[in-house]
């Protein structure tokens, strides 16, 4: 058990690892984008082109958002699988010996932590991929709009308008997608291991 728990707890670091790895490729691939979008402009004279290339740029790394956005969930689920599996371990060794209880560092409780803990989409990488995908595809939207038409002042503040709510709406939808997903395996037998055979292992 012991051998199994060190492999578990193994596995799970090093899913962390990856995952700051994967942050930091897609950090400079969207430092790169934005200077190499920088860079263009000084050296194309048409305003018109220039709106058309930013928009393919904020296309693209909407895109690369969505992917590492994908990946970060995915990330997510294994992590929570995977620390559920070591608090079953040691809840088999409190089983063992009861006295062990007081001297664990983390909780034996089989539900913990859970998929939606650590307000997952209020204050992580999740929630700041999240945003940058709904900024970077409403605006790379708005972009395209402008490489087609000059819009006059008013033209402007209804763009900018549609900027904000189209942002509002992918906020919302990629949201949604995750809160289903991670409900939806709160519920997976492989995920939450019930205490005893017939238990709810729905229950938080």
């Amino acid at each position: 058990m012991l051998a199994e728990y060190n492999r578990i707890h193994a596995l799970e670091m090093f899913i962390r690892e990856t995952g700051v790895k994967r942050i930091h490729l897609y950090i400079s691939i969207m430092s790169l984008s934005l200077a190499g979008l920088t860079f263009l402009t000084h050296f194309v004279s048409n305003q018109q082109q220039i709106f058309f290339i930013a928009s393919i740029t904020f296309v693209f790394l909407a895109m690369i958002g969505y992917i590492t956005l994908n990946w970060l969930v995915q990330r997510w689920i294994l992590s929570v699988i995977f620390l559920r599996k070591l608090a079953r371990i040691r809840r088999w060794f409190v089983e063992q010996d009861p006295e062990l209880v007081n001297r664990l560092v983390y909780s034996d409780d089989e539900y913990k932590p859970s998929f939606l803990s650590n307000e997952i989409l209020s204050r992580s990488l999740i929630t700041l991929v999240l945003i940058l995908n709904s900024v970077f595809a409403s605006v790379g939207c708005a972009f395209a709009v402008v490489a087609l038409i000059t819009p006059s002042f008013m033209g402007g503040v209804l763009l900018a308008s549609m900027v904000i709510g189209t942002a509002g709406f992918l906020w919302f939808l990629q949201k949604k997608k995750i809160v289903l997903l991670l409900e939806r395996m709160e519920k997976d037998p492989f995920a939450a291991f019930p205490k005893n055979k017939g238990d709810d292992v729905s229950k938080d």
